[in-house]
């Protein structure tokens, strides 16, 4: 017994659909990526933030497949994974690249302050000088010390991961980098396996499976 093959829909169905899933996928990781960065410090503890936001950026983007509907044409599975490990990519650094600036700004307020500082210092020596007298071993150090400079992005994981009284020897270069990045890995391919595999095996986008037709 023969049986009809469906009709294949038109390319811009397909299209239509990619648009929407993009655009809800997008809305969602910006907007949940934004919420992160501003939460306090405390709520960002460290190997735990990460689990956190895999876990609620891949509920975010299984609603958005459930809403964009199911695919005219099932999607390939490596493309539906490197579309949603990009954005989890994407969305994690926009996290921490708010967090930092945050962080920079602060620190750019406290550098001014020691700035200031150290030109009233000269000032004072060059008062000093000026009277013919010189200036004590204590205060040629002081004059000496170079200007502070801002920090970079490695200054503030390594300012996080002391913040957080983890072991001493976790604080020299190179483990903040190492940690950050199994924090991103984590963060990803958590939130790419609850998106697409862990959570919803009936639907065609994230169990990556089709349903057969009744012979």
């Amino acid at each position: 017994m023969t049986t009809d093959l469906p009709e294949q829909p038109p390319p811009t169905s397909q299209l239509r659909w990619w648009r929407d899933w993009l655009l809800c996928l997008l809305f969602a990781v910006f907007l949940l990526s934004l919420i992160a960065a501003h939460l306090p410090p405390r709520l960002m503890p460290i190997v735990i933030f990460p689990i956190g936001f895999g876990i609620v950026c891949g509920i975010a983007i299984r609603q958005c497949a459930e809403l964009a509907g199911n695919p005219p044409v099932r999607p390939r599975d490596w493309l539906q994974w490197l579309t949603v490990i990009c954005l989890l990519l994407a969305g994690f650094a926009h996290t921490y690249w708010i967090v930092f600036h945050r962080y920079l700004d602060e620190a750019r307020e406290v550098i001014a302050a020691q700035e200031d500082e150290r030109q009233q210092r000269e000032q004072i020596a060059a008062a000093i000088a000026g009277q013919g007298h010189q200036l004590d071993e204590a205060g040629r150090a002081a004059l000496l010390q170079p200007s502070p400079r801002p920090p970079t992005f490695i200054d503030y994981l390594a300012h996080r991961v002391e913040s957080q009284h983890l072991p001493r020897g976790i604080t020299t270069h190179p483990w903040p980098m190492v940690v950050f990045g199994l924090e991103v890995a984590i963060a990803v391919l958590l939130g790419a396996w609850i998106a697409l595999e862990g959570m919803s095996s009936g639907n065609v986008l994230i169990s990556g499976r089709v349903a057969r037709r009744e012979r």
